[in-house]
């Protein structure tokens, strides 16, 4: 693998970052809906998934729509966003004559909803430019999260 310029290794690590608070802000939504019945060791998207059962059936339909749309956004992001960089392979083009090319992400499929593949093999650059739109992409879904903690809140019912 060729060295990456200092530009792509900066917006990897706003990426990275981003993604970071993202997770944390989403499992803190998941928290504030489910309370002690939140399982905070599962992966964010099965804790996305339980939260989204749960909010169905509250009765304010303003407060439930907006939860449920945020949560939908910051699964939707981190899955396209963070999943698609941080668990993509680093490839290098090589020339038929040894000569280096670019840099790019090779995006796997993984295993989606149904057990279905959730995408197409693809090659994706790995540019300063490709990675700041990820992590602009991922950090305004972020900017969002204190309103749906509040209101997922206030859709918790009692425990007990």
């Amino acid at each position: 693998m060729q060295q990456l310029s200092d530009d792509v290794l900066v917006e990897l690590g706003r990426l990275a970052w981003a993604a970071m608070n993202l997770e944390d802000a989403t499992g803190l939504v998941c928290w504030s809906l489910r309370g002690a019945d939140d399982n905070n060791v599962a992966p964010i998207s099965q804790r996305v998934t339980d939260a989204l059962k749960v909010l169905r059936d509250r009765l304010q339909p303003e407060a439930r729509d907006h939860v449920i749309a945020w949560l939908e956004d910051a699964r939707d992001v981190l899955e396209a966003q963070r999943n698609q960089v941080m668990h993509a392979r680093p490839l290098t083009m090589i020339g038929p004559n040894g000569e280096v090319g670019d840099a790019l992400l090779g995006v796997l499929p993984r295993a989606g909803r149904g057990g279905r593949p959730d995408r197409n093999y693809e090659e994706r650059p790995l540019t300063a430019e490709h990675l700041r739109e990820a992590a602009d992409a991922v950090a305004a879904v972020h900017a969002r999260w204190a309103k749906a903690a509040g209101l997922a809140f206030s859709l918790r019912l009692p425990i007990g």
